[in-house]
């Protein structure tokens, strides 16, 4: 049986048609299975705490940021404003649950961390979103919070990345380096506060850069359509 962690195109192909299936790869629990845990596992410390999450190691951390976030009643959906450098929210009560609250607030704090004087990354839009989605589960995976399963954006999204994967074996993995790079920046601030009781530990199970090396077998697993998938 070949190792299908040599081939970055097969792994492109794996994420996308479990996406289509319905599945978040980078999302607890399926990102423990072995073909996503070599993609997304990374800062994985443990399985998230249901009974008791302790959301104060991400809530200090993101107060170090010294990110802006502004809630509002009258708010449906979380975005970053670019020019004015700044999150917005939806009131707490708007949420269905703190994993939910916390798991909007991770996105865009990754998409705050983009800003040319924070960790600037030239970006597509579309990439911009596949690496906050990414980010978030890595983020949860890491204080080993519940995972926010409100998959709204990932539907939004989930054509144009269908054709981007297809077109580029590079662009899952550029999503993923820069979601590993905006949570070590995060960590390190975690290292500053020295606050809490979490001590995720970090475990790289396999670089990135192992991918690059191309199987001649990547066509033996298909895309499968998203449009077709989505329309029916």
């Amino acid at each position: 049986m070949r190792s299908i962690f040599n081939d970055k195109k097969y792994a492109s192909k794996l994420v996308l048609n479990a996406l289509l299936d319905g599945g978040v790869p980078w999302r607890w629990p399926l990102c423990r299975q072995p073909e996503f845990a070599r993609l997304f596992g990374k800062f994985y410390s443990g399985m998230p705490n249901f009974e008791s999450p302790d959301y104060s190691g991400l809530n200090q951390v993101v107060r170090k940021l010294g990110v802006k976030i502004v809630h509002h009643w009258k708010r449906k959906n979380p975005a970053f404003y670019l020019f004015q450098d700044r999150i917005a929210l939806p009131t707490r009560s708007k949420f269905l649950d703190d994993s939910e609250y916390h798991g909007a607030l991770s996105h865009e704090v990754f998409h705050y961390l983009e800003q040319p004087w924070r960790l600037k990354w030239d970006k597509t839009v579309d990439k911009s979103e596949l690496m906050a989605e990414i980010g978030q589960c890595l983020i949860e995976n890491y204080f080993r919070l519940p995972p926010a399963t409100d998959n709204t954006n990932i539907r939004k999204w989930l054509l144009v990345w269908d054709q981007q994967m297809q077109r580029s074996s590079q662009y899952l993995f550029d999503a993923i380096e820069q979601a590993e790079s905006s949570l070590k920046y995060l960590i390190k601030l975690q290292d500053q506060l020295k606050v809490g009781s979490v001590t995720p530990g970090v475990c790289l199970i396999v670089p990135l850069s192992n991918f690059d090396e191309l199987s001649s077998n990547s066509e033996a697993l298909p895309f499968q359509s998203a449009a077709s998938k989505l329309a029916r």
